[in-house]
């Protein structure tokens, strides 16, 4: 694989499915206001969304899932209860309970107009804060490492990228990557994607999802992708297991 793959990949998709990541969601904003609501919602539905890229939901306005404090409260049951209430799959109460009392715990603290000088106070600077809740969200249960990264991303606002299943797919039928390859070797590799060409990371990823759900599923459809000229002379590379 050469960085000019790379570089071809991203003036296609951006040609193809344009360059758009929406407004930044993360937690900059003021820690009680209605910045920190809309980047929980934001978390929210990363896991309502975890198992599907294709079809969005989004978390109703009039729903009590918008209130980080209110489902940290709740139990399991209670939660699954509000879930199912809303039409929206109960096998989720377990991880969004986890993660509201991380959330709590952790993130909501965090105050951007905390000394970020490291002036001897009894808080640490805010960066210091965010990274130390980063690092405690690997201790949530039910929290894969991809969706750890999701919400490092579009949350916590880290420079990370998803290895998602269907970034895997992508890199592997083109030959850039080998499915066995280690995770580091996948962060590194998606990390020079963005850094080398200035690329938002929330765009490559919503690229990688939008490739999976519409042509680089279980099922590629390479005649009708956008990366299909940068595919190989023979075709795709076979995945095992599909």
């Amino acid at each position: 694989m050469s960085l000019a793959d790379l570089e071809h990949a991203a003036f296609l998709l951006r040609d193809h499915l344009g360059a758009d990541t929406g407004p930044a969601t993360d937690c900059r904003g003021d820690s009680t206001g209605p910045e920190m609501t809309s980047v929980w919602t934001t978390v929210v539905e990363l896991v309502l969304n975890r198992r599907s890229r294709s079809t969005q939901t989004s978390v109703p306005e009039d729903s009590a899932l918008i209130d980080a404090t209110a489902c940290a409260s709740l139990s399991t049951l209670e939660l699954a209860a509000l879930l199912e209430k809303s039409r929206l799959s109960t096998r989720l109460a377990a991880p969004l309970a986890a993660l509201a009392r991380w959330w709590v715990d952790n993130v909501s603290v965090i105050d951007p107009e905390d000394a970020s000088d490291g002036d001897g106070r009894d808080q640490p600077p805010w960066e210091a804060r965010r990274k130390q809740a980063s690092r405690s969200l690997d201790t949530v249960r039910g929290v894969s490492r991809e969706l750890g990264e999701r919400i490092r991303l579009f949350a916590l606002g880290e420079p990370v990228t998803p290895v998602s299943r269907a970034a895997q797919r992508v890199f592997c039928r083109h030959g850039w990557l080998d499915l066995q390859s280690e995770y580091d070797d996948w962060q590194s590799t998606l990390s020079r994607w963005a850094e080398s060409y200035s690329l938002d990371r929330r765009q490559i990823t919503q690229w990688l999802d939008e490739l999976g759900s519409r042509w680089c599923g279980p099922k590629p459809k390479c005649d009708e992708c956008p990366l299909k000229e940068l595919l190989p002379r023979g075709g795709p590379y076979e995945l095992d297991g599909e």
